[in-house]
């Protein structure tokens, strides 16, 4: 789970350094934002158990899968703009990621939205 949050908390600096320094990003930083691809798919892994053991409403969990699903894919995805050097492409990505990241902790919460 902490290895959720860490890639939910590190997406922010990620998007904004391609979105604002894309020339100035080497070989060996793309091959990093590979390897942090790679974490983001394993990072699908951890919420697909975690859904699995820590979401009981039937709802939640259905949400939960195809979130974890999705995430894979846009792993999967962002593999074509880093191998292309396309930092916009791969930016788009991580964005879309963030976004289902934070959906999912969202189905993690307890409370009423009515408190």
């Amino acid at each position: 789970f902490k290895r959720l949050v860490n890639l939910r908390n590190d997406l922010p600096s990620v998007v904004k350094r391609l979105n604002n320094n894309a020339d100035e990003i080497d070989k060996k930083e793309w091959d990093n934002l590979s390897d942090y691809l790679r974490r983001l798919y394993k990072g699908g892994e951890d919420m697909k158990n975690f859904s699995k053991t820590g979401i009981y409403d039937p709802e939640k969990k259905k949400k939960a899968e195809a979130d974890y699903k999705l995430l894979q894919k846009l792993a999967q995805a962002g593999d074509s703009p880093i191998a292309k050097e396309d930092a916009a492409g791969l930016a788009g990505i991580l964005k879309r990621i963030e976004l289902t990241l934070e959906d999912f902790f969202e189905l993690l919460r307890d409370v009423p939205q009515d408190i």
